[in-house]
């Protein structure tokens, strides 16, 4: 399975669709954020992937079970 992990100020998120960077105005000051069209994607451990940036952000990752 493929997905997509982005880091921004608020942590780090798995997304099932490619993100985009998004911003919103939090007083004069803009706020950028990773986001897709999908509203349930899953926040990771800060700790994880500590090579994802928000520069380099997003970076495919390939999820597999293991059995």
């Amino acid at each position: 399975m493929k997905a997509w992990v982005a880091r921004d100020k608020d942590g780090l998120w798995l997304f099932t669709q490619k993100p985009i960077l998004d911003t919103y105005d939090k007083g004069d000051i803009p706020t950028f954020f990773w986001t897709s069209e999908r509203d349930a994607d899953l926040e990771l451990p800060n700790s994880e992937f500590p090579e994802v940036t928000f520069e380099n952000s997003p970076q495919e990752v390939e999820i597999r079970l293991k059995k």
